[in-house]
């Protein structure tokens, strides 16, 4: 408790706590140090080590992960190139196909992404493009 001027010194495992209560005689007031309801323990009780060992895995299933996306998302891109790549060998082009082919400039053009920002929704704008150029070209 505080007397006077002098002030209380705060530790870390202690609180200071001010009661008010109402007497007969008038409004009451008192400091008083409690303990703290957080106790310290010792590094060996805190589950540290299980925790750092699920995130090492998590890292290791994430890296997995992406470079399984990265591999679908390249081979989709290598798939609609090679057969808009194959079907321009033709010689004979239907006047459908030259408006196909614009279609599908206009939709890469206006892809609209922020690599340096690494968006899920920029992935989801790229997978979405390839559905729309996959839907295009299988209609030859």
């Amino acid at each position: 408790m505080s007397t006077g001027g002098s002030q209380v010194e705060s530790r870390p495992c202690h609180a200071d706590v001010a009661f008010t209560w109402l007497t007969a005689s008038g409004l009451k007031c008192a400091t008083a140090r409690v303990k703290s309801s957080s106790r310290s323990r010792a590094k060996d009780t805190l589950p540290i080590k299980p925790v750092l060992d699920e995130l090492a895995s998590i890292r290791r299933a994430f890296r997995e992960l992406v470079k399984r996306y990265t591999a679908a998302i390249e081979s989709e891109i290598a798939h609609v190139s090679t057969l808009v790549s194959s079907k321009a060998e033709q010689h004979d082009h239907p006047r459908e196909r030259t408006h196909d082919l614009r279609d599908m400039l206009l939709l890469m053009r206006s892809l609209n992404i922020k690599p340096e920002k690494a968006r899920r929704r920029d992935l989801k704008r790229i997978e979405t493009l390839l559905e729309d150029l996959r839907s295009v070209v299988n209609r030859w």
